[in-house]
């Protein structure tokens, strides 16, 4: 009988299968791979396009501004008027949009063909345009899409005005900032003016001290820690001047902080009965009887109606600062307490309004300031500091020093302070009929610059003037 010898070098059909699945797999890496080459490649080719025809629109800025003509045509009215072609407009409708180009505004942008682009002896350019001469602005017909993102404009892969030397000139702008939260901020770049036309800006933030920075790509964003920051804009190359400014009040001795708008820690409620406190120590406050929330402020309108509370046992205040804005202020609020800390046997300190007077009483001491408060239909910020320590007292309206007074002052508290603002209703005080927008307390004496820092945030939120 013959033997049959088994064969050891024979391939199994598993062995034939995994080869199989490992080719297939490296020819799709490979595929791929080859996709992403051509597709980096088309990008490479689109963004040196955008840079010639960007150095070439500046030029024709220059010979604009000189009152030159091109072939005597005036440089204004090369290309086609957008309105003269419905497709070209509907392409335009559809690319001038904020998703898109991040342009809204056709005005002054033409089209330009690529037959006009060759007619201008502009070599390297293959694609169409629409154009505006006047703010050295272009934005491709039909852009381009690269991982996941279309892109129309210089602006949008980070370049602007290439071997321009007429656009020396630092963009500025302005810096606005509201409290949405407890220790949450919203910064808002506006005004941004630039001798040139950049739709889009990154915002560039670092915290003093700190060792990196931030980058927001929108105008607005939040910061959830006050301080002092560097801010400036940024596009490409272009950079504008850094700016260090106060995000946040002042944090170091806040006590008692409330806000009209961020009326409670996370935010703002239109139904809220609890006004509360944003500093670390929680005293939150009652409101009692009608009150109405305002955008930005609280309105007191009832005999009865009031804030009150009670100090936690850790505020004790001898050197202090207390800031407030009131708004709308009338001559029904004549007498009006604005704020009034006692203990339980009713010995304390109060502020109150008589006759268009600002009153403050320690104890036996009595300070007064008149100041045209009846009827003043707009924001009034209010600061008052008292060193008990060097007998100083200080009052600052809309940031201006209104009152020094040097002399003994009598300060009673113990450690069951209780406090009233607008009205108290249990020591039968007169009310207070008007908005109030902002209310904080320091157990300590601000610094003058301190003071300047929290007023151009007030300012700026509630429009003071």
């Amino acid at each position: 009988m013959k033997k049959i010898a088994k064969n050891n070098k024979g391939i199994t059909l598993v062995a034939l299968v995994i080869t199989i699945v490992v080719i297939l797999i490296l020819a799709s890496v490979a595929t791929y791979s080859g996709i992403d080459a051509i597709k980096s490649s088309e990008f490479t080719r689109f963004s040196a396009e955008l840079k010639i025809m960007q150095t070439q629109v500046n030029e024709l800025y220059e010979k604009w501004q000189n009152n030159e003509k091109i072939n005597e045509t005036e440089i204004l009215d090369l290309g086609e008027e957008i309105q003269a072609n419905s497709q070209v407009q509907q392409q335009a409708n559809k690319i001038f949009t904020e998703t898109n180009s991040g342009i809204t505004d056709q005005t002054g942008y033409r089209y330009f063909s690529m037959q006009t682009i060759k007619d201008l002896k502009i070599e390297g350019v293959e694609q169409d345009f629409f154009v505006n001469v006047q703010t050295r602005s272009i934005v491709s017909y039909n852009g381009i899409e690269y991982k996941d993102k279309k892109y129309y404009t210089p602006e949008q892969i980070g370049v602007y005005n290439i071997n321009y030397k007429g656009n020396e000139a630092k963009p500025t702008f302005n810096i606005n900032i509201d409290l949405i939260a407890q220790n949450e901020y919203k910064v808002i770049i506006s005004n941004i003016q630039y001798d040139g036309y950049i739709n889009k800006w990154k915002v560039r933030y670092q915290k003093e001290n700190d060792d990196y920075w931030n980058t927001s790509e929108d105008l607005n964003f939040t910061i959830k820690e006050a301080g002092k920051y560097n801010i400036y804009l940024q596009n490409g190359e272009i950079e504008s001047e850094h700016i260090t400014t106060q995000i946040g009040y002042i944090e170091e001795g806040l006590v008692l902080h409330y806000d009209g708008n961020t009326n409670t820690r996370k935010g703002n409620s239109p139904d809220t009965e609890i006004w509360e406190d944003l500093s670390t120590n929680k005293n939150d406050a009652q409101i009692k009887n009608e009150h109405t929330w305002n955008e930005k402020s609280i309105s007191l309108s009832n005999n009865e109606s009031g804030i009150t509370g009670k100090y936690s046992e850790n505020i004790k205040l001898t050197d202090f600062t207390i800031e407030f804005v009131l708004e709308s202020y009338d001559s029904n609020s004549n007498g009006a307490t604005l704020y009034d800390f006692y203990t339980s046997d009713n010995a304390g300190y109060l502020a109150k309004i008589y006759d268009d007077s600002l009153v403050i009483t320690f104890g036996n001491t009595v300070c007064t300031h008149k100041y045209n408060f009846l009827n003043s239909n707009y924001p009034l910020a209010i600061t008052i500091r008292c060193n008990k320590t060097e007998n100083n007292f200080k009052i600052n309206i809309n940031n201006d020093m209104a009152y020094n007074y040097n002399g003994t002052i009598d300060i009673i508290q113990s450690a069951d302070s209780l406090f009233g603002i607008l009205n108290n209703s249990e020591r039968n005080e007169q009310p207070y009929y008007g908005k109030l927008n902002n209310f904080k307390i320091y157990n300590r004496v601000l610094t003058n610059d301190e003071v300047q820092q929290n007023y151009q945030i007030d300012k700026n939120r509630f429009n003071i003037q």
